[in-house]
């Protein structure tokens, strides 16, 4: 277990046999490596090719010398508590995502590995009319870090099942996504709370078709909309009080 989960050039999905059970003698190793990887990731994301700041949102990128899969990286500062981003990224990530994000439809828990940390899920992209919608299947690990932070991570997942429910669908086509999403609570120089800071990275093998239609500037795009669109339910969802 020495290879860097996220450090392939290319995203590689964990075939099902080996999304540990929580009772496998590997299995407190395995969710380890995850977290740190994540961990190490988020780290690199200042290093990487700046894109600008745009609407509040620093972006960043790092292509591989292959140019097959890009890593996205953005920054940004919010006013919300941890607890409500908790509330709104920490507990059921996927299915949170779809109430926000009309791209993604049809989310549904795949297994239950250990009940609101590790799950895995499967979604729907919605895509351009020219094309099949995305299928994504995903390890979803979401664990608090310390009482100031928090991550979530995603990995693909490729199942070796008869049963019809883990089979590919005529009306999509399997994506592959990588993603890590690191909270941190922040103070102002009194000591009293000044809201969160939030990094995130990604990756995605949308196909070739999809990926030049995607990629570049317009999925920095699609992050900088993912940020106000997540703003915008969490607002709704939980308000401000007082």
């Amino acid at each position: 277990m020495q290879e860097d989960f996220f450090g392939s050039e290319v995203i590689q999905p964990l075939t099902s046999n080996y999304v540990l059970k929580a009772t496998d003698p590997n299995f407190e190793r395995w969710r380890e490596k995850h977290i740190q990887d994540a961990l190490k990731l988020v780290e690199e994301i200042p290093r990487w090719k700046p894109l600008g700041n745009h609407d509040g949102v620093a972006l960043y990128e790092k292509a591989p010398a292959s140019g097959d899969h890009t890593w996205y990286g953005r920054v940004s500062r919010h006013k919300r508590s941890l607890k409500t981003f908790k509330k709104g990224l920490l507990y059921e990530h996927i299915k949170k995502e779809e109430c926000y994000d009309p791209l993604i439809f049809s989310a549904s828990q795949l297994e239950t590995i250990i009940e609101d940390e590790i799950e895995v899920w499967m979604y729907r992209f919605k895509t351009p009319w020219f094309c099949r919608n995305r299928i994504y299947k995903q390890l979803v690990i979401s664990v608090m870090l310390d009482p100031d932070s928090f991550i979530v991570l995603q990995r693909p997942v490729q199942y070796i099942n008869t049963n019809p429910i883990f089979t590919p669908n005529p009306q999509g086509v399997a994506g592959y996504y990588e993603s890590v999403d690191f909270v941190s609570k922040k103070y102002r120089d009194d000591g009293k709370d000044d809201g969160v800071l939030w990094i995130c990275a990604v990756r995605n093998d949308y196909g070739k078709l999809l990926s030049s239609w995607f990629l570049g500037p317009s999925f920095t795009k699609l992050l900088t909309r993912q940020v106000k669109l997540f703003n915008d339910w969490l607002n709704r969802t939980y308000p401000k009080k007082g």
